[in-house]
This record gives C-alpha cells, structure tokens and sequence, in this order.
C-alpha cells in the first residue's frame, strides 16, 4: 500500500461538468494533489475564435447566450473550488514543453490526471510521471473516440453513453482501460443532462481507479476494436440537432 502518491491534475477551465469531476478527486485525494494546472481555451489556446465557434456550432445561438452567460456568473468554477480546498494552482506552462516536465519531475509526480484537457499531450509528457498518466473519457470506449462525445451519440441514435478512465497513449482515447461503464440514453434524455451523468461516473471511477493505485491494485483492460472517431459539430450538425428534437436541458 502506497498512500504517498503524488497526483497532478490538467484541468479545463469550465464551471458545470469538470467540478463535478474535480470535486470527487479533492473529496478523496486532496493530501495526495501537489497541483492543478487549469487551462482556459480562450486564454492559453492559439486560437480562442475557434473554440467559440466549434460551441455555437454545437449549441445553437439560444443555449449559446445561455450557457455562456451561466459560465461566466457561475459561483462553482475550477477555480473556486481548488482555493475553498486550499489546492496549490500551479501557472499555466504549455503542457507538452520541458519546462512542465520539469515541475512533474520536480514534484516527483506519480500520476499525471487530464480531466477535459483541451490539448492533445505528447509522448514526453505522458510518459515523464512516475507510474502513468491517465484520461477521463466522456463516452464507452471504443464508442465515440473525440471529443463532444455525448452530443454525438444523441445525434446518430446511439441507446447509450458513458465513462472510460483509460491509461493515456499518444493515440486519442485508446490507451487499456482501468473502468468503464455505461450511461443508458432514453427519450427523456437531454445533452447537458447526460453530460452531468458522464461527469458524475467519471468522478467516481477516477476515484476508484485512484483507490487502486494507493492499494497497489491498478489492473488495466484493452479497449476493443471498432468505435469511430468523431470531431467538432459544424453547424449543419447542431441545426439536425435540434430538428430532431434532441434537447439541451
């Protein structure tokens, strides 16, 4: 048993699903956290227009201004949440340069967390903690490898959703596996509803997948083959979206 573990976390700056997730870790881990590294796609990504528009695409002009507006007065943002919990919140440093392999090997890192991360990692970064880095995937693996997982599955009919906590490779969301389970879709189902779902589940198998690492227990599963990959929605994907009826909230 190794209760010593050393985590860091790459978080996204974002205020309804990546707390959920963030909480649960802090709730657990918090002795064991020696930093979290928020990164904001407006402020630390090459191209902020970009992301705006990829989540007008998706949301549609109405739950854009909406989800907008609860973003930037929510009182429940990353932030917050690692100063209430006295976290150290380490500068932002571009993720695949020296100089944040630098501080993993400083804080003698054993297990680097990417919860929503927004930039892909390299080889040199997954590889620098101690034992492994490890990714929080909003879909079942091998379904719907990518990113907008959810709205994606809802869009093509898929019967369910889900969580992958997966060892991070240096290919998108194929890494083995540590737990996965799936979220059912129905008809009742809403985008930001099963988003909070996914967020909830990832919380807790990131927990345990944790929980295994303290005890020495970690044991890992391949993904399947098959699943799809799929990207950012253009707006003729939001605009079928919602002409089907499918909802946000």
């Amino acid at each position: 048993m190794n209760l010593n573990l050393k985590f860091l976390l790459i978080v996204q700056d974002e205020s309804e699903l990546v707390p959920i997730m963030l909480s649960r870790v802090l709730d657990e881990f918090r002795e064991n956290i020696v930093g979290v590294m928020i990164i904001s796609p407006f402020k630390h990504l090459p191209h902020p227009l970009r992301t705006i528009r990829h989540a007008f695409n998706l949301l549609g002009p109405v739950e854009f201004v909406r989800t907008a507006v609860k973003q930037i007065f929510s009182s429940k943002s990353v932030k917050s949440i690692c100063l209430k919990n006295n976290c150290n919140i380490t500068s932002y440093i571009y993720p695949n340069s020296p100089k944040f392999r630098e501080i993993i090997r400083n804080y003698e890192v054993d297990i680097l967390i990417s919860l929503a991360c927004p930039i892909i990692l390299c080889r040199e970064t997954i590889e620098a903690p101690n034992l492994c880095s490890i990714n929080v995937h909003g879909s079942y693996l091998p379904d719907f490898r990518g990113v907008s997982t959810v709205f994606w599955a809802m869009l093509k009919g898929a019967d369910r959703t889900g969580t992958t906590v997966h060892k991070m490779t240096t290919k998108i969301d194929s890494g083995d596996y540590f737990y996965r389970e799936s979220i059912p879709i129905t008809q009742e189902s809403t985008l930001f509803g099963l988003y909070k779902n996914v967020a909830d589940k990832g919380g807790e198998l990131l927990v345990r997948t944790l929980h295994d690492a303290c005890n020495d227990k970690m044991k890992t599963y391949p993904i399947p083959h098959g699943g799809q990959y799929v990207s950012f929605p253009q707006w003729t994907d939001g605009l079928e979206f919602r002409r089907k009826g499918l909802k946000y909230r």
